[in-house]
């Protein structure tokens, strides 16, 4: 399978919020309870610093990389962004996708998990702003569809929170290209998801922006189509919500 241009997606989405931001920067945002867009912009603006450390120290190690602190005015903290986002740019097109790195995900400890990581990071944060502050573009329906693989393959198994409702399937279908999944629920375990064609118990069918928004929480089952039993994908989507994830 050919690899997404994360990087190009990373320089692109991570734009697109600046821009975003800088219509409002007082604004709140209604997908992050309690966050302002200037407290928006400060959080993905550390996330980046920190990765961007993270590719610099060129080893495994966990320690978490100290980072200079963010200006609290609003021009100011957009250049930190600006200037942070750069550099992140920089370090992950020079490292090489296989080079070691820590990860918290140790079935991948390499450069290429934060490519991909920050990528989907940045795309949702970008369309945090532009919902915050005018109407929010749909993530890319590849980019998208490849987040809810990570979500369900990566996010959801390194969680500890056991699942505690009722047993059965819930199949997304992505309705814009390639990507279905059957999430299979049993109390007192973890979500299980495998790829692939599967009637469930219950189904949610949406593109695949509204997929990967609606595993964060940026939207809500109702927002898409479902199909079968809906207190199964209550039940899902509550999980998903006190997880934490």
């Amino acid at each position: 399978m050919t690899e997404l241009p994360y990087i190009d997606f990373v320089h692109e989405e991570g734009r697109a919020l600046a821009v975003a931001a800088r219509r409002d920067m007082r604004a709140p945002v209604p997908s992050c309870p309690d966050w302002t867009v200037f407290e928006l912009v400060e959080h993905t603006g550390y996330v980046h610093r920190h990765i961007t450390e993270r590719l610099r120290r060129q080893n495994t190690e966990e320690g978490r990389p100290d980072v200079e602190e963010p200006p609290s005015d609003d021009e100011g903290l957009l250049a930190w962004y600006s200037s942070g986002l750069n550099a992140l740019e920089d370090l992950l097109t020079s490292t090489p996708r296989d080079a070691p790195r820590w990860t918290w995900w140790p079935p991948d400890n390499t450069a290429g998990f934060w490519r991909r990581r920050m990528a989907q990071e940045t795309a949702v944060h970008r369309w945090d702003a532009e919902n915050a502050t005018g109407s929010a573009r749909p993530i890319d329906p590849e980019l998208a569809a490849d987040g809810v693989a990570e979500f369900l393959d990566i996010h959801v198994p390194a969680e500890e929170s056991l699942y505690e409702g009722p047993a059965g399937t819930v199949h997304l279908h992505r309705t814009d290209g390639d990507g279905e999944w059957v999430v299979s629920l049993t109390p007192g375990q973890i979500p299980h998801a495998t790829e692939g064609h599967e009637k469930g118990d219950a189904a949610i069918r949406g593109g695949g922006s509204d997929l990967l928004l609606l595993t964060w929480r940026r939207k809500a089952p109702e927002d898409l189509e479902i199909l079968g039993d809906r207190d199964l994908v209550k039940a899902l989507w509550d999980y998903w919500a006190n997880a934490g994830i």
